[in-house]
């Protein structure tokens, strides 16, 4: 609207849409009130992780209390909870860390080739 001390009778109808599109806007319309949300790729437990690197849970067990996975790991009580695309960058920055975790594994990137 031009000014908002014009009385309403003297408002023209794209004054009258225009205050009202104002008045009714989402949140879309403000990009720069919200931060773009960020898919994230979680797994779950020991099995989730076992899964996600191709091995058994035991050798996933032995990763975990390696501290490797650390940074992408959030565990509460009995829930653990992984960061997917974490733990797989963290997998291809250490690749000798099936030595570190077990002298007897012969596989370095636990059955899943890593980009």
């Amino acid at each position: 609207m031009e000014t908002d001390n014009k009385p309403i009778i003297q408002a023209t109808l794209g004054d009258l849409k225009e205050m009202i599109e104002d008045m009714f806007a989402t949140p879309t319309d403000y990009p720069h009130d919200k931060p773009p949300e960020v898919k994230r790729h979680l797994v779950y437990g020991l099995a989730g992780l076992a899964k996600l690197l191709g091995v058994c849970k035991s050798t996933a067990s032995k990763i975990k209390s390696s501290g490797i996975l650390d940074p992408a790991i959030s565990q509460h009580g009995k829930v653990i909870v992984i960061d997917a695309d974490l733990a797989l960058e963290l997998m291809k920055a250490k690749p000798n860390a099936s030595v570190v975790i077990n002298n007897k594994t012969k596989c370095r990137n636990y059955g899943r080739n890593i980009r």
